[in-house]
């Protein structure tokens, strides 16, 4: 709930999902991911929220979604 109080940061809305999906709230948590990626798709917590998102969509099942946010990652870090 802390979290919440300071909407405008982008790092506060990221800790906020993944408390969010530690709590079992996982479509909740995906939709903070993805709006911490839209707004910022080069920033420093996009990757973080996209492999997240991804793990958040996994985790309900949705395999194509789950897959489309891996694919991002993985296109990004292709030599790691």
């Amino acid at each position: 709930d802390l979290l919440g109080l300071i909407p405008e940061d982008i790092g506060a809305r990221y800790y906020r999902g993944v408390a969010l999906r530690k709590l079992g709230q996982t479509i909740a948590a995906s939709q903070l991911f993805k709006d911490v990626y839209e707004e910022n798709p080069q920033g420093v917590w996009a990757d973080k929220a996209v492999l997240q998102m991804a793990e958040a969509y996994y985790q309900v099942n949705e395999l194509n979604l789950a897959y489309d946010a891996f694919r991002k990652v993985y296109d990004k870090f292709k030599n790691s």
